[in-house]
């Protein structure tokens, strides 16, 4: 088995997420789709989700991880840049990591502003690891 982490949504929190809390809570006071989530957590204030989601790590169970894995990050993802590293870094299991840049226009959350070269990169190396 083979699996793809995508920073931001397996590493919902890390311990560097601590240091982005301010940068992610002005973006989501007027963000819907925060306020739905919000209300998901069963939680009426930015401040109170900022601070649920610190509950959230895979920090226990990362060394149990044993498939190949390859994991992202980008250098300008004001919401978990460093996450993606973090979690390789604590990763026991054959691995790969892929810093995207803003240079070949993967800006943004999760790479959004370049999903083709995301998507280019990890179907790429999903062909060289295939079982």
């Amino acid at each position: 088995m083979t699996a793809v982490y995508v920073t931001g949504t397996l590493t919902v929190q890390a311990t560097g997420a601590r240091t982005t809390l301010p940068l992610i809570m002005p973006r989501c006071s007027d963000n819907p789709a925060a306020h739905t989530r919000m209300v998901t957590h069963g939680i009426s204030s930015v401040r109170a989700y900022c601070a649920d989601l610190l509950r959230y790590t895979n920090a226990d169970i990362v060394t149990h991880v044993s498939c190949p894995s390859y994991v992202t990050d980008n250098e300008s993802d004001v919401v978990s840049t460093g996450q993606g590293k973090e979690l390789f870094d604590h990763l026991t299991c054959p691995k790969d990591f892929r810093l995207f840049t803003q240079a070949e226009g993967a800006a943004g959350h999760c790479e959004g502003m370049a999903p083709i070269v995301f998507w280019t990169a990890a179907f790429d190396w999903l062909d060289s690891n295939k079982a």
